[in-house]
């Protein structure tokens, strides 16, 4: 994932479309998704998965679930991991950090859109 990691959607791609129409900006949907994955208690996951209805949706799973078992219409195209061994070693207890630096230094936004276009 960190191949391209940091560079936001295109203008005008559908991502960035439907991340804006949900969120306002792609900057508001990094926030709101750091946000509420910081606040999971234990180990999980946060998403963003495309739902049935045609609009992305953010979802928190615990544990090892994916967002398919809340719902198998959701298609997942992006989760990030906040287990402890996922971050502890770089920023032990500074999952926030973990969660921001994943999505605006490691996530390929360029994959995420290929995901939501197979999804469409």
């Amino acid at each position: 994932i960190a191949d391209g990691g940091g560079v936001l959607p295109e203008q005008g791609s559908d991502l960035r479309n439907l991340l804006e129409d949900e969120w306002g900006s792609v900057e508001n949907f990094q926030s709101y998704f750091s946000t509420h994955t910081a606040t999971l208690q234990g180990s999980g996951w946060g998403w963003l998965v495309y739902n049935k209805f045609g609009i992305l949706e953010y979802r928190q799973t615990k544990n090892q679930d994916r967002p398919t078992e809340l719902d198998p219409r959701y298609r997942p195209l992006l989760g990030v991991d906040i287990w402890e061994h996922a971050y502890y070693l770089d920023y032990q207890n500074r999952r926030p950090d973990h969660i921001k630096d994943v999505l605006t230094k490691l996530v390929n936004w360029s994959w995420v859109g290929e995901r939501l276009e197979e999804a469409l």
